[in-house]
């Protein structure tokens, strides 16, 4: 069997949480959740209670044993219900047990994003396995609408066997080889943070040097990357991306002591907000969020806070000015 299973998704990505931005002016020490935070915020805790189900799952995957992975899928996406690439490989295990009403199923929660289009052909499949030519040519044209482009796998895959001999085989065929020749367009929300872009001299609010940024557009426009450099020499990167899956942001920060943290986030209104939850030693649990506003002027501030009350108040961890050192805009 040729299905896909192990996605080339692009900008594509997991899941995660979202904050609703604050006007960029409140610069208090403490400030309310209720109208800043939303509910989605527990979403990482609950992909980090999944984690155990899906090495167990993979595991699974790897070595074929198919009941044993669809099981272990399942306990996983009681957790995490959004996950794309569980539901994408649930699906593969149901089709390897002929599952494939069950497949489908699977298969159909997948409705969104780059993963849409594989899911689709993934429909295809399991639709041409049970001998439903007509709803399976219906499936391969929404999979190539949707931006599938596998022409070696349509072209190859002994699922379509039963396909092959109709004429409206050969049309796909050619529509999936002319589309693989385009090339890829980003979405236009991975240009949200693009206001981010350029060679930055970075303050304090009293007006102290905080540091330099420089940041730049990369890998055909689906990645803006951070360089940063604070006053006392130290350094860091961070990838920043969006994920047309899930409709949201995501940031991994990397600084020269190895330290690392993954962000979660969204735009609105001119302003990109991350978040993301530690627990420390001791077993507590502290929320951050990290947002960054335009403001309109050329300078972006970013702020950064924290709570360790689930929330409820928050303190600022940093406040910073960017503005630029060069003249690029």
């Amino acid at each position: 069997m040729n299905r896909i299973v192990r996605l080339s998704l692009g900008c594509a990505g997991l899941v995660c949480a979202g904050l609703a931005c604050a006007a960029p002016l409140a610069e208090p020490a403490q400030t309310s959740a209720a109208a800043q935070v939303s509910a989605t915020a527990q979403a990482p805790a609950l992909a980090s209670e999944a984690a155990p189900f899906w090495a167990l799952a993979d595991a699974a995957f790897e070595g074929k044993e198919w009941a044993r992975a669809e099981t272990a899928y399942a306990h996983g996406l009681a957790l995490e219900p959004q996950s794309t690439r569980a539901w994408m490989r649930i699906g593969h295990c149901r089709l390897s047990l002929s599952k494939y009403p069950e497949a489908i199923e699977a298969f159909s929660k997948i409705d969104s994003g780059p993963a849409r289009a594989v899911a689709r052909y993934n429909i295809a499949c399991a639709l041409a396995l049970q001998g439903k030519s007509a709803a399976a040519f219906d499936a391969l044209d929404v999979a190539l609408r949707a931006g599938f482009k596998d022409a070696n796998a349509l072209a190859n895959d002994p699922d379509l066997l039963s396909l092959r001999a109709d004429a409206r085989f050969a049309v796909l065929l050619e529509r999936a080889r002319n589309s693989s020749s385009k090339p890829f367009v980003p979405p236009l929300e991975a240009s949200q943070f693009d206001f981010w872009i350029g060679e930055w001299n970075v303050t304090t609010p009293t007006g102290a040097q905080a540091g330099t940024s420089r940041i730049e557009k990369s890998l055909n426009g689906c990645v803006v990357i951070e360089h940063w450099s604070n006053s006392s020499g130290n350094k860091g990167i961070s990838l920043n991306r969006f994920d047309p899956a899930t409709g949201q942001w995501r940031q991994h920060w990397i600084d020269d002591t190895g330290g690392e943290t993954y962000y979660v986030g969204s735009f609105a209104e001119g302003c990109m907000a991350f978040s993301f939850e530690e627990r420390a030693a001791d077993g507590k649990l502290s929320r951050h969020r990290m947002r960054f506003f335009d403001l309109g002027d050329g300078s972006v501030r970013q702020w950064g806070e924290v709570s360790a009350d689930a929330g409820e108040t928050w303190n600022t961890e940093f406040d910073l000015l960017y503005r630029r050192s060069d003249e690029s805009r």
